[in-house]
């Protein structure tokens, strides 16, 4: 007797469409290809038969591959919370407004360091025998120039006779016989800007000595940075807050 064709053979003899739609039963899929998900049931109404659904097993591998990525992204940004950052002690040195100075920093990368001792050059330089200050004692009574924000936060706390400042235009105006902030109170200031740059640029801690005066920023581990012990104190012995 002539051998019977097996189901296998029966079911690849039938149209395409025919076998798609039988292969589902609308419920529930095997696993194998959905990841244990539900068939929607729009393209499957016929028995299982455990072939693979071209539509649904297309969706699932998308979906799983969405999951996966998800999963890979949601670990990468938990490591990176997790991380410690490594902090590295630079310290440099410089000459500026009549007197040494000294920057010791806890910081990623030097360049935060550099980001302080730029505007310490800045402040010696505005501050000093040939800038900003030496113009406006240079000014003729009613004359004024434009200066820069720190040269007007200067002149805002030492309050020179003889000068007027207005803060939303940056002008400077002499209006009588000038005197100049002292050495003394621009080294304080200047330190005080210096300790607030490094601050904003990223440091975890940071101590600047200009003169004498010392301002070390508010951190947890400002005391392994030399200066932190040091007292900062004036040409006449009075104590400067830091």
């Amino acid at each position: 007797a002539a051998r019977q064709p097996g189901a296998r053979a029966r079911r690849a003899e039938r149209p395409r469409r025919e076998r798609d739609r039988s292969h589902c039963d609308g419920d529930h899929c095997d696993g194998d290809h959905c990841d244990g998900d539900h068939c929607d049931g729009d393209h499957c109404d016929g028995d299982h038969r455990g072939e693979r659904c071209p539509d649904h097993g297309r969706d699932a591998v998308n979906e799983h591959r969405r999951r996966v990525r998800g999963h890979h992204q949601r670990a990468a940004g938990e490591r990176a919370a997790d991380a410690v950052t490594p902090l590295v002690y630079f310290s440099a040195t410089r000459f500026v407004l009549g007197g040494d100075a000294e920057v010791e920093v806890l910081a990623e990368h030097a360049g935060q360091l550099e980001d302080g001792l730029m505007l310490l050059d800045d402040l010696d330089r505005r501050w000093g025998s040939d800038g900003e200050l030496a113009a406006i004692a240079g000014l003729a009574a009613g004359e004024e120039i434009t200066v820069s924000w720190d040269t007007v936060l200067l002149l805002t706390v030492a309050r020179p006779r003889g000068v007027e400042v207005e803060l939303v235009t940056r002008r400077a105006t002499r209006v009588g016989p000038v005197e100049l902030p002292s050495a003394d109170v621009r080294r304080a200031v200047a330190a005080e800007l210096v300790g607030r740059e490094l601050t904003d640029a990223g440091c975890a801690a940071a101590a600047v000595a200009v003169g004498g005066f010392v301002v070390v920023t508010d951190s947890p581990v400002a005391a392994r940075l030399r200066l932190s012990g040091e007292r900062a104190r004036c040409s006449d012995g009075r104590r400067v807050p830091g």
